[in-house]
């Protein structure tokens, strides 16, 4: 080959990775647990609700990853990531068995990459307060 053929001269070369997928992490918030029970309807992608098993208002994080499971299991294939931080009335974080809790706060997140929002909105029902 001769010396000036392209092949032969150092070029630069760059690969760039382009992700679009981004992991799902939302946010439910109840106020002023009662010991009552609600359901969550969360609205799919289809338009369509789907609604929970009841929820002990101040239930675990394994309650209600449990009562959440079957929507997230069958629109993306596993099972969510739920955690659960307590706060006052002023939202400062507290220990869950604090006696002055006001707010129970669960961050869901979807464990793998999705192409859109794993729900469209969420509303809690109450079944007895």
């Amino acid at each position: 080959m001769p010396a000036t053929h392209p092949h032969l001269t150092p070029n630069k070369q760059a690969v760039a990775v382009h992700q679009d997928l981004r992991r799902d992490i939302s946010q439910m918030r109840v106020d002023k647990a009662d010991g009552g029970t609600f359901r969550l309807m969360m609205l799919q992608n289809d338009l369509k609700y789907f609604k929970t098993d009841e929820i002990v208002a101040g239930a675990s994080a394994t309650h209600v990853r449990d009562k959440i499971s079957p929507f997230y299991n069958n629109e993306f294939g596993v099972a969510p990531l739920v955690e659960l931080r307590c706060e006052l009335r002023d939202l400062t974080p507290v220990d869950c068995t604090h006696e002055n809790k006001t707010t129970h706060v669960y961050t869901v997140t979807v464990p793998k990459s999705i192409p859109r929002p794993s729900v469209l909105t969420v509303v809690a029902v109450k079944n007895t307060t």
